[in-house]
């Protein structure tokens, strides 16, 4: 099969099912909805923000990037729907280095300017949905080390709460939630030198051209990331 014969909206995604087991599953709800797979992946289809969608070109690609690395959408057979989101694989040089869950594959998603509209979040004494989210990137060197300050911008809807909670005090605890959470998954990228947030696609006109190939183990390592999240009521 040659590269012309690959469309180029077709996905790829991982599996630990039997294989067999996961087509025959496909075929038996497929009835139904012909479009389930795409719709599935698919952002205008009856997409959850937490689900990763993975071009073949793009993970083609990543294996010349010196900069990214990619996420590929981990799936399982489905009992209610064709198939069932569990996270991501993370793909660097050409091998799977770790998994990570559907929430932080969220995360990646919002690197990637893929809103998280939807969205619904718990916490504890309330519950909220995320209605529209941006998130903007400002990068620099400073002694030749990498630096980035990050705002992720979310519009809310208090879908409940407890009695006697204020506004103000949700908007406070999901920005913080939300921060914790980044920095959690990356440090623990940033130990495994795995760039799946492509920060380093940021740094290619900052950094010369023959030393972008030494991002993961030189520059990476030594990145700052200044991440905020402001929360307001749609």
């Amino acid at each position: 099969m040659t590269s012309k014969e690959i469309p180029s909206r077709a996905f790829l995604v991982i599996t630990d099912d039997n294989i067999e087991k996961l087509l025959s599953n496909i075929n038996e709800k497929l009835g139904v909805n012909a479009t389930a797979i795409y719709d599935f992946f698919n952002k205008g289809g009856g997409w959850a923000p937490e689900v990763s969608s993975t071009r073949i070109w793009e993970v083609y690609r990543s294996l010349f990037s010196y900069t990214k690395d990619i996420a590929i959408p981990v799936v399982s057979s489905g009992k209610d729907t064709v198939l069932h989101y569990e996270g991501s694989a993370v793909l660097k040089n050409g091998k799977i280095t770790e998994r990570i869950s559907p929430n932080e594959s969220q995360f990646v998603n919002l690197f990637q300017n893929r809103k998280a509209n939807g969205r619904v979040e718990s916490l504890g004494f309330a519950s909220i949905m995320v209605t529209n989210s941006s998130i903007r990137m400002k990068t620099s060197m400073k002694n030749n080390k990498p630096q980035v300050s990050s705002d992720l911008h979310l519009k809310i809807d208090i879908q409940e709460r407890k009695e006697g909670i204020t506004n103000n005090q949700i908007q406070k605890e999901l920005e913080q939630r939300i921060e914790k959470r980044f920095y959690h998954i990356f440090e623990q990228a940033q130990k495994s030198h795995t760039d799946i947030f492509g920060f380093g696609q940021y740094f290619r006109h900052q950094i010369p051209y023959q030393e972008l190939k030494d991002w993961r183990e030189r520059y990476y390592p030594k990145l700052k990331v200044n991440f905020q999240v402001h929360a307001s009521l749609d």
